[in-house]
Order: C-alpha cells, then structure tokens, then sequence
C-alpha cells in the first residue's frame, strides 16, 4: 500500500510539533494536543517523514542558518506544566529536524538573514511592505508566510514599521521574549539575555518566558525591559520614554540626557572598532548631556574631556579618558 504525500500545511505542522514536544521545556498539554492530531494517518505519516529527514539531513544541520536558529528554537509561547528534556544535544537536534522539515521543505521555507557590521546600520524592506532599521552589529532572521510573519532577533538592536495584516500576525522573538504586533511601530533591543522593547506607535503585546505576569501591553512611549543576569523571566517597566531619543540611533544620532559617563560610553562603544575606556581616577558617574554621531569616539572623548576637565590619550588600541593635568 502506497502512502500519501502530507501537504505542504500538515508537513509544516509536524514539523512545528517535533520542534515543541523536543525543545529544552515540554508542557503537559502540548503533550495531550500532539496525540490527539497524531491520532490522523495523515499527521502520522507527516510526522514519520519529518524524523526520516532528519536521519538523512546531516549537510543541513552544519548550515549556519540552522545553526543560528537552533539558539531560538520555536517562536511560540510555554503554557502549562513543564517537564526538562534528558538531553541538550537531542533538544538541539530536533530543533534543526524542525527547521529542516520533510525532504527538501527546509530549503524552501528557510528563513533570510540580514545583518549588520560595528558601526553600520541598514534599511530593509520586507517582502509584506513592513520595514526594519537594522542598528549596529545585528543579526535578523525573518521568515514570512502564509498565515505567520516570524523573526528572530539574534543580537543587536532593530526598529520595526509593521504593514498592517490581520490575518498575519507580526512576531519577533528575542531571546525569551515574544513581541507580537499587527500594524504598528517598536524597537526591540536586546543585549544577551536582556530584551528591551520600545513602542512608538500602535500597539504590541510582550511576553517573557517564566514570568509571572502574563502579557505586558505597551502604550505609546512606554518601554519594558525583560530577562537579563538578574532572574530569568523579570521583567521591569513599563514605564515612559523619550520617543525622539529612542529612535536617534537611526539617523546617526545618540542622545544623553543627564547619563552617567560609563553608560554613555558603553553606548558609543556600541558603534566604535577601538574603544573607549575610562582611566583609573576618573568619575564613572560624572554626567554627560547632549547629542553626538555614532561612530565618532574620538569626538565624543574631546566634548566629554572638555565639559569635565579630563584629558584624552588616544592609541591605535583604544581611547582613554584620564584624569586632567590638575
């Protein structure tokens, strides 16, 4: 007896349940969900194709896309109770399964990667019409499709124009957080495990994983911070922001407002390939106000010698701001 070939829609389905019933957390329910659509010959077979591709897919699991996937598995948020997978070497593995698909549907579903250098910032125009200013040394993974409109903020920071489709929701993940929106416009930021998200206009939801308090819904102006070293799952805010200052970087700009020198400079290193540093004796915590260039250190080192008294010393390794001469 012959079998059937699973639809581009059921392939994809056992694809997505091989990813969530093997990430690195599995919820009781999920469990409960995925007998009840296996109990379908059609899901079986689906789903037996996924794991055959998988057995045969090994150039595909060294693809570099997969393998930046593999750190953000499935964009989709855990309900439920959960149990810890056995082994992080099958939760990776699976997650690739899940990305390859059955037989060649990986390569045809992969999502696209865009990416910035340190220093540069780019402007791309999605294939549904929405926009994304990549900010310095950020990687992007978007995957559009019939139905979902997913991405995967990798590192670094980005401001999304969303067009507006409500059959499509528009989802990022970044880390641990989900923010999903239809047609608005937000800036996410994320910073290892720190996910800062900023909404301009419109209307986004943001959920973190392990946190208590459910889904966060922005206003306009408002910001929220979630994850971080502190407690996987915390999440600080909302509270209001500067909207003009939060989107300078995508002209160029940088905005302080009374900030402490060491933060200030941690920002401006963001776009520096020889960076700043302050030298032993310097006020960490003098204040810096005022509006700079991104990519323009040394400019940045003379204002803030010359408003606090210090001195500049610049090598071929990195910039220094010294106590001054007295």
């Amino acid at each position: 007896m012959t079998r059937s070939i699973p639809d581009a829609r059921i392939r994809e389905e056992a694809a997505d349940w091989f990813a969530r019933l093997n990430a690195r957390t599995v919820s009781v329910g999920d469990l409960e969900a995925f007998r009840a659509w296996r109990a379908t010959p059609a899901h079986r077979d689906a789903y037996a194709a996924v794991e055959a591709a998988w057995a045969r897919g090994g150039e595909l699991r060294d693809d570099p896309e997969i393998q930046a996937a593999l750190a953000e598995a499935v964009v989709r948020p855990h309900r439920g109770p959960r149990f810890p997978m056995r082994g992080v070497a099958v939760a990776a593995g699976v997650a690739a399964l899940a990305l390859v698909g059955a037989g060649g549907w990986w390569l045809q579903t992969r999502p696209v990667t865009y990416s910035t250098e340190t220093g540069e910032r780019r402007l791309v125009r999605l294939e549904d019409g929405s926009e994304v200013h990549l900010d310095t040394a950020t990687r992007l993974m978007a995957r559009l499709r019939d139905g979902r409109r997913d991405l995967v903020l990798v590192s670094g920071q980005a401001l999304f124009s969303v067009a507006h489709d409500p059959a499509r929701p528009f989802t990022v993940r970044a880390g641990d957080v989900n923010v999903v929106a239809l047609g608005t416009r937000f800036d996410v930021r994320r910073e290892g495990e720190a996910v800062r998200v900023t909404l301009l206009d419109g209307g986004v939801s943001v959920k973190a994983e392990g946190s208590r308090a459910g889904d966060w819904r922005l206003a306009p102006g408002q910001r929220i911070v979630a994850g971080g070293p502190a407690a996987s799952g915390q999440v600080r805010g909302p509270v209001r922001v500067d909207v003009r200052a939060a989107v300078a970087w995508t002209e160029g700009r940088l905005e302080f407002d009374g900030v402490a020198l060491s933060e200030a400079i941690a920002e401006v290193n963001r776009y520096e390939t020889r960076p700043l540093r302050l030298a032993a004796g310097v006020d960490a915590d003098l204040p810096i106000s005022g509006v700079f260039d991104a990519g323009h250190g040394p400019a940045f080192a003379e204002a803030a010698a010359q408003l606090h008294g210090l001195r500049v010393r610049i090598s071929p390794e990195e910039i220094r701001l010294e106590p001054g001469s007295g």
